[in-house]
């Protein structure tokens, strides 16, 4: 891949620091699949939990989606290779896309979907596709789209509209506890890595069980 190592190895003005890294980490061996087509959130989600990385390269006739040419959809992708491929969170990365994808064949998931909406599915949907770090970024900010999710779905029921922001109410809050036991039922999380899951959020004060649970998911990166 003479080209790519190119650009790997020396600086092109308009390729981002990140993308370049990108590179380095495909021209080295890094498992990459590169597509001709906007891949489906379920594909990158399945790609990661293998342990790969996509990177699309799209012809210029085709629509580049909401970048501005092909050449900006590639470079966003070889950011995310970056970030997925970096050593300090690459097996707990694998270990939180693959829980996700077998929590989502589950009868325990349809159902507790069921009661979401369609701004959840998409919000849910840039977590597992769109988004890499470490895995207890990945997790904490998937909890935050369902505290949001949790919001709309109470004022649905109550038939008013849910505030825009600020933090949950009491009832809100009760609501939210309900929908998260059944999103970890459908996890499969149980004894202490359960306790660690309810505990971590994007705040950050819990750095023991927040540890525990980049543990959890790097083990079962490792085993995939």
């Amino acid at each position: 891949m003479p080209s790519l190592r190119v650009v790997a190895e020396y600086h092109v003005r308009g390729v981002p620091e990140s993308a370049v890294q990108g590179l380095r980490f495909w021209v080295s061996g890094f498992p990459v699949i590169v597509l001709g087509e906007v891949p489906s959130p379920e594909h990158v989600l399945s790609l990661q939990a293998r342990g790969r990385r996509c990177v699309t390269l799209l012809d210029r006739s085709l629509p580049a989606g909401p970048y501005q040419d092909p050449l900006a959809f590639a470079l966003h992708d070889l950011r995310h290779l970056a970030k997925f491929a970096a050593p300090d969170h690459y097996f707990e990365q694998i270990g939180f896309f693959a829980t996700l994808e077998r929590a989502r064949s589950t009868t325990a998931w349809c159902s507790f979907e069921a009661r979401l909406d369609a701004i959840w599915r998409s919000d849910r949907d840039r977590v597992l596709a769109d988004m890499n770090g470490s895995s207890v970024f990945l997790f904490a900010a998937l909890k935050m789209k369902l505290k949001m999710a949790a919001r709309r779905a109470l004022a649905n029921t109550e038939h008013r509209r849910a505030a825009e922001g600020g933090p949950l109410s009491r009832e809100e809050e009760r609501f939210f506890c309900g929908l998260q036991q059944e999103f970890l039922d459908a996890l499969g999380f149980t004894g202490e890595l359960r306790s660690a899951a309810v505990a971590t959020s994007t705040r950050r004060d819990d750095p023991e069980r927040a540890a525990l649970l980049a543990q959890s998911f790097s083990e079962t990166g490792r085993a995939r």
